[in-house]
């Protein structure tokens, strides 16, 4: 009797699937055992894994290296603007140089640019000039003591006139670092009084021959703040009085400051010439019709 074999029962069909199940089972695709059943230790451990931890190792991590730049990243654009050489024209050659006289023009324009934002500063700025220059010898100077001016007016600090009764009496004298008392202003004011009448005053009294005719001196506060309150009136009525005084060079409105501050206002009959320059803002005209500087 001849061996049982399997495929004598099968027909051409599942003949045909056995014999490729087979090729399989030989290729390896196909497990030739059957896999065992786990434990149930197996299947309680199987159980508490983490469903997503395979699929995390499996997903690519971030790369941090420099290579995962985009390489284009960095690179300029071919089609951006190139900024145009100053050194160089259009077609690359260099430009033929500027005329000197227009050099020169540019040089002054950049020159006469004033650094002030608006007048507030600028005026800062020529309030400080202007005491700095009225305080030095050969201007007004600076004096602690009363004196008669070349009018008879009494005079003190930086050419502050204080010949007002009101005005002398409301200032803080000071006696040897004590304050002055009523009296003793009273008595000061009217023994300058008597100097006014008996014409002690002039060319040929200068300041110092009134030195000590009073011990009375004022603060240093009170005399920059007496000098700083008439420059800030003189620019006032400047500004009042001048056309485009705001716009004059800075140099230009400290000479005025300083005419109205030792002559006052800068009337027309005193001042012909000046007032026309000014009016026409003819700055070489009014240079020249100034005398104090």
């Amino acid at each position: 009797m001849s061996k049982y074999d399997i495929t004598d029962d099968m027909n051409q069909w599942e003949y045909a699937i056995y014999n490729m199940l087979q090729r399989q089972k030989e290729m390896g695709i196909i497990p030739t055992t059957k896999p065992t059943a786990a434990t149930p230790e197996e299947q309680i451990e199987e159980s508490l894994k983490n469903p997503y931890e395979s699929q995390a190792e499996t997903t690519p991590k971030p790369r941090t290296d420099n290579s995962s730049k985009n390489p284009y990243a960095q690179r300029e654009n071919p089609y951006a603007p190139v900024a145009k050489s100053p050194y160089k024209d259009d077609y690359g050659a260099k430009p033929a140089p500027k005329p000197a006289e227009e050099v020169i023009e540019e040089e002054e324009e950049e020159e006469r640019k004033e650094p002030w934002k608006n007048f507030a500063e600028k005026k800062a700025e020529l309030i400080r000039r202007s005491i700095e220059h009225l305080q030095k010898k050969d201007c007004e100077g600076f004096k602690a003591h009363i004196y008669l001016d070349t009018e008879g007016k009494m005079t003190t600090g930086i050419g502050a006139n204080i010949d007002n009764k009101a005005t002398f009496m409301s200032l803080d004298w000071q006696i040897n670092g004590r304050p002055a008392t009523y009296a003793e202003k009273l008595k000061a004011y009217n023994d300058f009084l008597d100097l006014k009448a008996k014409n002690k005053y002039g060319e040929k009294y200068g300041a110092k021959y009134f030195k000590d005719i009073s011990t009375m001196r004022l603060p240093n506060e009170t005399i920059y703040r007496l000098c700083r309150e008439h420059v800030e009136d003189d620019i006032a009525m400047l500004r009042a009085g001048v056309k485009g005084f705001d716009d004059f060079p800075i140099e230009l409105q400290e000479v005025l400051v300083d005419i109205r501050y030792n002559t006052g206002n800068l009337y027309r009959h005193k001042w012909p010439k000046l007032r026309k320059a000014l009016d026409e803002r003819d700055l070489e005209s009014i240079y020249d019709n100034v005398n104090r500087y």
